[in-house]
C-alpha cells in the first residue's frame, strides 16, 4: 500500500521569538528536520508534503532543498493547510499519515504502529490517558470532571486516502472547523481507532516546550562508533572500483562482488557500530546473489539495516593504504558517491590515502587496504 505523508508546518503560523517554531534550531538543525527524520526512513512512504505559509516558502525550500520532500504553500489555518496538501497527493496514494511539524520526537516505532493500524482500521490516532485531575472553570473552579475515558490526542493520525479527502471536502462545504483531522472523520460516522501514543512525542507550542525539547534532545542522542578494515588483492582482468568510483588502472581488486575495498570497510564500520556483525554475515561469498554486485548497492542495504534499527550516520573518516593508483584525482568523486549513498552532507565524508613506504604486500603493489571509522547516532528511543 502506497503511503503519503503530510507534515503541516503552516496553519496559524505560531512564532517563538519572531521565528516560525518549526524553523527554530534544535541541536544543530532546524526543528522540522527531526520531525521529518522517521518519515525519511520508511521506503513505504512514497510522497512527503510539507505545507508552509506563503511568507515562509523561500526559507523552507532553502532549508529542505536536499531532502526528498515537496514544500508547498499552505493556508491560513491548519485545516485548510491539510486540505490543500491532500489535493497535491499522487493518485496512487492509498494511505495518508498527517503529523504536526512541531512534534520532533516521533519514534519510528510509533509511526510504524500507526501505519499498521491505519491500514487495518482505516482511521487511527495515538492517544495518552489523562492522569491529572481535570477541572472546568474560568478564574474559579466550576466543576471537577471525571478522567475516566478521557485522552489527549497526538499525531501522526493515519487515514485511508479517500476517507480523509471526503472528510475535508464535507467540512469545507459545511464551514466546519475542527482542531484535528480525526474530528472531521468522526463527523462522517466513521469509527476512529485509538492506539497508545508516547510521552516523548511532545508538541512544541510555548517557549517552555522548546527548553524541554532541548533537554530531551540532549538526553536522547545516543552515539556509537564503529571501525571497519578490509584487504583485497590486486589482479589482472578486473576493473578497479574504489569508493564507488571506477578508476583507470591495469589491475582490479579480487572479490566476489566488485571488490571495492573502501566501501566494504565502510559497510563493516557501520555494521560494527550498530552491532550487526559484518558484511560476510549478510553478503557471504558463497551466495550467487552477490556475484559481481556493485558495492554501492551493498552499502545501501547496510544503511537500510541501520535505519530499521533507528540509526543514522553522523560522519565517516576513511583511509586507503596503497602504493598506486593515485587517489587524489578521484577523492572528490568518491566523497560525493559515499555522501549520496549514506544520505549525509559531503562535508561529513573524509577520505585520506597513504602508502606503506614500499613495505609489505601493499608496498609490493599486491593489494590495497582500507580502514574506516564511522560515528552513528540514534535519534529516538523509548523514555
Amino acid at each position: 500500500m502506497k503511503v503519503g505523508a503530510i507534515i503541516p508546518s503552516a496553519g496559524e503560523g505560531r512564532r517563538l521569538g519572531g521565528v516560525p517554531k518549526v524553523f527554530l534550531p534544535l541541536g544543530d538543525k532546524p526543528l522540522i528536520f527531526y520531525t521529518l527524520f522517521p518519515f525519511l526512513q520508511l521506503p513505504s512512504i512514497d510522497q512527503i508534503i510539507v505545507p508552509v505559509r506563503r511568507e515562509n516558502l523561500q526559507l523552507a525550500r532553502s532549508l529542505l532543498a536536499e531532502l526528498p520532500v515537496e514544500v508547498i504553500e499552505g493556508g491560513d489555518v491548519r485545516q485548510e493547510t491539510v486540505r490543500l496538501a491532500l489535493e497535491r497527493l499522487k493518485p496512487s496514494i492509498e494511505l495518508v499519515v498527517i503529523h504536526d511539524g512541531a512534534r520532533p520526537f516521533l519514534s519510528l516505532r510509533l509511526l510504524e504502529a500507526c501505519l499498521e493500524a491505519g491500514e487495518k482500521f482505516g482511521a487511527v490516532v495515538p492517544v495518552l490517558p489523562i492522569y491529572d485531575t481535570i477541572k472546568k472553570g474560568d478564574e474559579w473552579v466550576k466543576e471537577t470532571l471525571s478522567r475516566e475515558g478521557l485522552f489527549t490526542v497526538q499525531t501522526p493520525q493515519v487515514f485511508k486516502a479517500e476517507l480523509i479527502k471526503e472528510a475535508h471536502r464535507k467540512a469545507k462545504e459545511e464551514g466546519f472547523l475542527a482542531t484535528d483531522d480525526a474530528s472531521l472523520v468522526e463527523r462522517l460516522g466513521v469509527k476512529v481507532k485509538m492506539i497508545k501514543g508516547e510521552k516523548q512525542n511532545i508538541k512544541i507550542t510555548d517557549p517552555e516546550d522548546l527548553v524541554m525539547a532541548e533537554k530531551l534532545y540532549c538526553s536522547k542522542k545516543e552515539l556509537r562508533t564503529g571501525i571497519g578494515i578490509d584487504f583485497h588483492q590486486l589482479v589482472e582482468g578486473r576493473k578497479l572500483y574504489l569508493g564507488g568510483v571506477e578508476i583507470e588502472h591495469e589491475k582490479g581488486l579480487l572479490g566476489h562482488s566488485d571488490g571495492d575495498v573502501l566501501l566494504h570497510a565502510l559497510a563493516d564500520s557501520i555494521l560494527g557500530a550498530i552491532g550487526l556483525g559484518d558484511i560476510g554475515v549478510h553478503f557471504p561469498p558463497t551466495d550467487p546473489r552477490w556475484k559481481d554486485v556493485r558495492s554501492t548497492h551493498l552499502l545501501s542495504l547496510v544503511l537500510d539495516m541501520a535505519r530499521k534499527e533507528g540509526w543514522a550516520i553522523e560522519n565517516v573518516d576513511c583511509t586507503l593504504l596503497a602504493e598506486e593508483p593515485r587517489i587524489a584525482p578521484y577523492r572528490e568523486q568518491m566523497k560525493n558517491v559515499i555522501a549520496n549513498c549514506l544520505g549525509i552532507e559531503r562535508e561529513k565524508v573524509n577520505i585520506k590515502a597513504t602508502t606503506t613506504e614500499k613495505m609489505g604486500f601493499i608496498g609490493r603493489k599486491e593489494g590495497i587496504c582500507a580502514i574506516c571509522n564511522v560515528l552513528c547516532y540514534k535519534f529516538s528511543k523509548p523514555l
